[in-house]
């Protein structure tokens, strides 16, 4: 289903909507997306594992948007407590600049 864009949330004013709907913060928006999926395991003849058993994935995407329209993107199983103090520092070393490596894209 197509999602419409309700105007008249804003008073049928698309100017007052443009200016007042959330975007994506630009320098200094961090977006982390947590994936988690159970998945019961798939057991055969030569499966060790018990009975019952689940295989719990879970991974995290995290997109650092800069003003100038670059993004700094990673897909990690790491949590936040480990990956944002790894963000801010590579962002303090100037690894978001064009002039240290990555793969940039618009």
């Amino acid at each position: 289903k197509r999602k419409t864009l309700h105007a008249s949330r804003f008073g049928n004013s698309y100017r007052k909507m443009l200016e007042l709907r959330p975007r994506v913060r630009t320098g200094g928006g961090m977006y982390v997306l947590k994936y988690q999926e159970v998945r019961k395991i798939q057991r055969d003849m030569w499966t060790e594992i018990p009975v019952g058993a689940v295989l719990e994935s879970v991974y995290y995407r995290y997109l650092y948007f800069f003003e100038d329209g670059r993004v700094m993107y990673a897909l990690t199983p790491a949590n936040p407590v480990e990956m944002i103090p790894r963000f801010s520092k590579m962002l303090l070393h100037g690894y978001g600049s064009k002039d240290k490596w990555g793969v940039w894209g618009r």
